[in-house]
């Protein structure tokens, strides 16, 4: 079935899932396998049938998101809209029999690289951007305010091609990461740099070595005619060995998953409330504030949490029937000044074809704020053709101010943000906007 789960300015994109068809009890749910299809961030490459298949026969709920295609700067915004259809799950998982604390999800090609962004757990996590940027800044990788805003888009575990060679480049990865599966073709014996940062991190990492000259795309349960050794040492093709994957730590895990600590450190003007959240139903979290290792013993997370600059929040799932979650870890600090809000509600735009088209945005902040726009801010179809045009959409990184014509129809989808210095980090707050030029 095709369902909507953006907003209804982006109701063309749909998640297909697919619900296997079984006589077992489902009123506690099956695990779910998220498929993210890649294609160059413009078109879909899609897994083919028979990895939806052998999902469905083995008991998984299979869901297909899309997200923003054509995108001048694909990451963050198609991070975000993966993100979105994890909640959707999540906060739907009654109506498609989904466990919401089962689900995990495989990535071809961009979306391997989508998913390795997805991966962390740190709500502050930042990308740098430069290409077309008009102001000098970072955005977001999780969306601050996000729709079903109460589900968690943390996964159980991640099944990439390429290496995950993306990993090494990301500084925020830590032990409450999701178990990563990953192929390489460097060396037998070798690691990847990528699975490699993720294994450092003291985060789960199962690798696999195939003797191809090149691992992208090379991912799937449908992969016959690549052999490799499973962790018995026993060869098998790389298809059952990625189902072995997903059946350990998605379908039958041991461990809990990680509770997400939201914010995830950083800086706070002063005593800050926090949530401490769980993908499992029947899950208690405990924690503790002064650094120490937490446990069954420690206090259980009852709102409000309050935390002062100074403290470091540790805490850990606990599920009956499951080993306690790997412990997750924030630091908070004093920063001088208020994180900037932005005070600009409306998120959907419409204007004419050849007509200029102009909005303004505002924030609430101690600061001057830098403004900036990220994303797809060319108004293309959704597939696009080379070479992508230049943007067409600017903001003034003074004012807020944004304007644009385009001379055809189209979709701009694309992250506002507003940004200030505090010292060595930077504060900011974002949001997802659409411009649809008729």
């Amino acid at each position: 079935m095709q369902v909507q789960f953006l907003p209804e300015s982006r109701k063309w994109e749909r998640m297909d899932i697919y619900v296997p068809k079984t006589e077992a009890p489902q009123y506690e749910g099956l695990p779910c396998v998220m498929l993210i299809y890649g294609g160059g961030w413009r078109g879909k490459a899609m897994f083919n049938r028979e990895n939806i298949q052998i999902l469905l026969d083995n008991g998984y709920v299979v869901a297909v998101p899309d997200y923003v295609l054509s995108a001048q700067q694909p990451v963050p915004i198609t991070v975000w809209d993966v993100a979105a259809s994890v909640r959707f799950l999540r906060a739907n998982a009654q109506k498609y029999s989904i466990d919401p604390g089962r689900i995990g999800a495989m990535g071809s090609s961009a979306g391997g690289i989508l998913l390795q962004h997805l991966c962390t757990s740190d709500s502050r996590t930042v990308v740098r951007l430069e290409q077309h940027a008009q102001a000098p800044g970072a955005v977001p990788v999780q969306e601050p305010h996000p729709a079903n805003e109460l589900f968690s888009a943390k996964l159980s575990a991640l099944v990439i091609d390429w290496g995950a060679y993306q990993m090494e480049r990301l500084n925020s990865l830590s032990p409450d990461d999701p178990p990563l599966f990953t192929v390489h073709n460097d060396k037998m014996g070798t690691w990847s740099a990528g699975a490699r940062a993720y294994a450092d991190s003291g985060a789960t990492v199962e690798l696999a070595y195939i003797n191809v000259k090149d691992t992208h795309a090379v991912v799937g349960v449908h992969v016959p005619n690549i052999t490799v050794n499973d962790k018995s040492g026993r060869e098998c093709s790389l298809g059952e060995r990625t189902l072995q994957f997903l059946d350990e730590y998605v379908k039958n895990p041991a461990v809990a998953t990680a509770p997400e600590i939201l914010p995830h450190g950083g800086s706070i003007p002063g005593t800050t409330p926090v949530i401490l959240r769980s993908v499992h139903d029947l899950a208690e979290i405990h924690y503790t504030t002064d650094g120490s290792e937490p446990d069954a013993a420690s206090p259980a997370y009852m709102p409000p949490l309050k935390i002062n600059p100074g403290q470091t929040l540790r805490a850990i799932a606990i599920r009956p029937g499951l080993k306690p979650s790997p412990v997750v870890s924030a630091t908070f600090i004093r920063c001088k000044e208020n994180w900037p809000i932005i005070t600009t509600t409306q998120s959907a735009f419409e204007v004419e074809a050849g007509q200029q088209f102009s909005a303004v945005f505002e924030a609430q902040s101690p600061k001057p704020v830098t403004w900036r726009i990220d994303g797809k801010v060319c108004p293309v179809s959704d597939t696009g053709s080379p070479p992508l045009p230049m943007p067409v959409l600017k903001i003034d990184s003074t004012s807020g101010k944004l304007t644009g014509m385009s001379p055809s129809p189209g979709t701009a989808v694309f992250i506002v943000s507003a940004s200030f210095k505090d010292g060595g980090e930077i504060l900011y707050d974002a949001r997802s906007v659409t411009v649809t030029v008729k």
